[in-house]
């Protein structure tokens, strides 16, 4: 592969980055606010290191309602290839969680979330069938 066919798959790989986190923020923002801070419900990392993939932090639980978490899923309706990371975590005036989170991919929910550690009207949701 030439130089210049390497910038053109580099170039083409963030456009694609930047659909996704775009169309992301927008699914999201119908649920929370974003902020890198800490401050809001949620934020996606803009950090985009190659693979198709994105990661999603949220500090707000009710970002993880199944409408919430199925309008991510429907935003890689367009991109198959592409993964997103949903991580939970505790903000800065509350006692630390452990890793946990969710995955979407290949068309499903993977679900990685420890449940002892939510609040209990979160505890009992599923991601089956979205």
């Amino acid at each position: 592969m030439s130089e210049s066919e390497k910038v053109r798959e580099i170039r083409a790989h963030q456009r694609m980055w930047q659909n996704v986190h775009d169309n992301a923020t927008a699914a999201l923002d119908a649920f929370g606010t974003k902020d890198y801070r800490g401050r809001a419900d949620y934020w996606i990392v803009d950090d985009d290191w190659g693979p198709d993939l994105l990661q999603v932090e949220i500090n707000n639980p009710r970002m993880l309602r199944r409408d919430a978490i199925g309008a991510l899923k429907r935003v890689l309706d367009a991109y198959p290839q592409w993964q997103i990371i949903v991580r939970v975590f505790s903000r800065k005036d509350e006692a630390p969680l452990p890793p946990m989170g969710l995955l979407i991919s290949d068309g499903r929910v993977f679900d990685h979330l420890n449940r002892d550690h939510l609040p209990p009207e979160f505890r009992h949701l599923t991601y089956e069938g979205l």
